[in-house]
């Protein structure tokens, strides 16, 4: 059976791999978008009984072959980039299930000192590999580009999700629970006190979609 290190590492190697064939689109596509323009400039071929500068085919069937040539490691890098993205899912799916099974195992006893000696190790080992996936997401291409952008709006929705979480929440329970007791009995009344209960499943859900809409927006997935 296949260890949840093995994986991890094959996991590794395949964003290395995705990541090196994604410069190789991006570095191709500039050559190809250039080697385009310059057959755009030469103008549309001559429909059927016409007849072109021989200078002018001649330049146009070098531009249509080199533009042939840059595209074809373009399209080969783009099915590894999907290939790896697919392996990738299918390893990040094989991990979760691995340790979900390591969850609901039988653990050491807490009451053991090398229970607690073998637990502050695989603490450290998970921050370690937790630090090493950020690193290498940060540094892919297509997240290091945007970080300019992405990075102070991530910011702005930790601190609303925490500032929520930790504050805001309560007070607009509060308001909720004033609301619904000043009112008359009736369906408002029932209505602001549904409100009420259901705002402690929703309130702290909001915070915690702010604070998850980091991962998306950073386009990090560690």
């Amino acid at each position: 059976m296949v260890s949840t290190r093995t994986l991890d590492l094959l996991r590794k190697q395949l964003v290395e791999v995705r990541e090196s064939n994604a410069l190789l689109i991006e570095d191709g596509s500039i050559d190809a978008q250039t080697l385009a323009a310059q057959l755009r400039a030469l103008g549309p071929p001559p429909s059927d009984g016409q007849e072109e500068p021989a200078e002018v085919a001649e330049r146009r069937k070098e531009l249509t072959n080199a533009l042939a040539e840059a595209n074809a490691p373009i399209r080969e890098a783009r099915e590894i980039v999907n290939l790896a993205n697919v392996l990738i899912r299918e390893i990040d799916r094989q991990i979760r299930a691995k340790k979900l099974d390591s969850l609901l195992s039988r653990n050491p006893s807490p009451l053991f000192p090398s229970t607690w000696s073998q637990g502050g190790e695989e603490i450290e080992q998970f921050w370690q590999r937790l630090n090493r996936d950020l690193q290498g997401e940060l540094a892919r291409p297509s997240v290091s580009k945007e970080l300019d952008k992405t990075v102070p709006l991530s910011l702005g929705l930790i601190f609303f999700g925490i500032l929520f979480l930790l504050f805001l929440r309560h007070p607009i329970h509060r308001i909720l629970l004033n609301r619904s007791l000043k009112q008359e009995p009736g369906v408002r009344a029932v209505v602001l006190a549904v409100v009420y209960n259901l705002s402690f499943l929703v309130l702290p859900t909001i915070g915690a979609i702010a604070l998850l809409l980091v991962i998306p927006l950073l386009d990090i997935y560690p």
